[in-house]
């Protein structure tokens, strides 16, 4: 049963889990809202770049340079209908199905070590978890969130990230204790925040870079409420990196934490011990927390700022940028700064842009080029719904029958008042600016 407080004010990821449809913005990510008449024309997953430990969910190990439909091996791609929620980072992969249920594929190093290979190619049921609405995936360490509101968390443990007090890394999910009411999670390098339906967000973990905004460096082995923070309705922490962002009702950017590269928009590269907001940012609906980069939405208008050591900015340079700049890309209603160098959107055509670092044909795009500075279309692409990026892996879901643009038609995966697709952090530590 979904908690009271959620209930009431349908608002938040776990009440639209049951009101697809509401009449004010939620809390929490909207991206998994897929209503079931949205997840029936969904026909394939496809997906491009690395794929060493089978990230990419096709039955192999081998690395694609171009967007291919995985393959149908497993019984879940052959309903691929029931997904909710894909998810990707540094070399796993995640999807959430309508029912609840979890899935991981890639590297297993969060799963049953009686498993022979250390990695899986297809997905894999996370078992004894059920009643799933969102997963955040860390470098190492996984946040799920229930639809009673709970938070499950596992993975490594050596910064107290899975916050239960101890520094033990836990291969199965155990409930986060003290926390209720969850909307969203978003899981960091080395530590975890969580946003609660009234507004308030929760961090615990690692401190050392002022990534939990509670205004001092102390780790946290169990979770604490952020003080200076109300009122956000969604938040990004940097899956590798350490630091985060949130917006607030009045669709503001809040920021802190790491800032060597610029990464917190405040014109400086001076550490931010407690949220403070990104100045010259107005009508953000989405943000998204790169390694040493950061990136919102607003008006269908991407801005981005810190770290654009490869181009990952998308500006059309590699210059590091102190403040947020705008992209020439329009009609954009998902970005994810993904992948470490790698970033990707997706527009409200259906069409999937790539821009940033190369490896392992992350741009989808068939280049030779190590890394670009500005947009590239992945071919083959006119359909996707919703997007994932991974170190240098993405995932997308395609749709036989997306949304339009037009007239009062609602995307796919947004809602009627124009608040865009979330989406799942994921950066790897190799950009030069550490």
């Amino acid at each position: 049963m979904l908690p009271q407080g959620v209930l009431a004010g349908q608002r938040g990821f776990a009440a639209a889990f049951h009101a697809m449809e509401r009449a004010s913005p939620a809390r929490g990510p909207e991206l998994m809202d897929l209503s079931s008449a949205e997840r029936s024309r969904i026909t394939a997953l496809s997906a491009w770049g690395r794929n060493h430990l089978g990230q990419a969910g096709d039955g192999t190990t081998t690395e694609l340079e171009t967007p291919v439909q995985v393959s149908r091996r497993s019984p879940i791609w052959r309903d691929i209908s029931n997904v909710r929620q894909i998810a990707a980072s540094s070399d796993f992969s995640a999807l959430v199905r309508a029912d609840g249920a979890l899935f991981l594929w890639g590297n297993r190093r969060f799963g049953d070590r009686r498993y022979r290979d250390n990695y899986a190619t297809i997905p894999e049921q996370i078992p004894g978890l059920s009643g799933i609405v969102q997963v955040s995936l860390g470098a190492k360490h996984i946040l799920a969130l229930g639809s009673d509101g709970r938070v499950w968390a596992w993975g490594d443990n050596e910064h107290w990230q899975l916050g239960d007090g101890t520094t033990i890394r836990r291969s199965v999910p155990h409930a986060v204790s003290g926390l209720t009411g969850i909307v969203q999670v978003s899981a960091g390098h080395r530590f975890s925040l969580a946003l609660a339906e009234d507004g308030t967000v929760h961090a615990w973990g690692h401190n050392g870079y002022a990534e939990l905004g509670d205004g001092t460096t102390a780790n946290r082995a169990t979770p604490i409420k952020i003080p200076s923070l109300s009122d956000v309705t969604r938040v990004a922490a940097s899956s590798h990196g350490a630091h985060a962002l949130a917006v607030r009702a009045d669709a503001t950017v809040w920021a802190w934490g790491h800032n060597r590269c610029g990464q917190l928009g405040m014109g400086c590269t001076t550490p931010r011990y407690a949220p403070a907001q990104v100045p010259g940012l107005a009508d953000v609906s989405s943000v998204s927390a790169g390694e040493h980069s950061s990136f919102a939405i607003t008006n269908r208008t991407v801005w981005a700022w810190g770290s654009n050591s490869v181009g990952q900015l998308g500006d059309g340079t590699t210059v590091d940028r102190r403040s947020p700049v705008p992209l020439t890309l329009t009609d954009v209603v998902q970005v994810d700064a993904g992948g470490g160098p790698t970033t990707a959107a997706l527009r409200g055509d259906g069409t999937v842009w790539t821009w940033g670092g190369n490896d392992s044909g992350a741009l989808g795009c068939g280049l030779a080029d190590s890394h670009v500075d500005h947009p590239h279309q992945v071919p083959g692409v006119s359909d996707a719904i919703q997007l994932a990026v991974g170190t240098s892996t993405v995932l997308t879901l395609r749709s036989a029958g997306r949304g339009t643009t037009s007239g009062s038609t609602r995307i796919p995966g947004t809602n009627p008042w124009g608040s865009t697709l979330s989406f799942m952090i994921s950066l790897r530590q190799t950009q030069p600016c550490a």
